[in-house]
């Protein structure tokens, strides 16, 4: 699974022009989980992301997999979020 994840990203020349979808392609309600030390995409991406869909920004205290390292702020980001609905 490692080999073929690298192998996907490795594939984009330009990962954030080619992966980010344009505006009006992500409806609300959305919400943007990111982590503060995301070596392969900084913050200003998650913000820029949430900023174009209206959506809250959750910056968490991890790195790229922050859902998985902040399970706990994660569900509660997540909790806070669905009450709105």
């Amino acid at each position: 699974m490692k080999q073929a994840i690298l192998s996907l990203y490795r594939s984009a020349v330009d990962v954030a022009a080619e992966w980010t979808p344009p505006p009006g392609v992500v409806t609300p309600p959305a919400l943007v989980l990111w982590g503060a030390h995301d070596t392969y995409g900084p913050p200003a991406y998650g913000r820029a992301a949430a900023e174009r869909v209206s959506a809250p920004f959750v910056e968490l205290d991890a790195g790229h997999w922050s859902v998985a390292e902040r399970p706990v702020e994660t569900a509660a980001a997540l909790e806070d979020f669905w009450s709105y609905f």
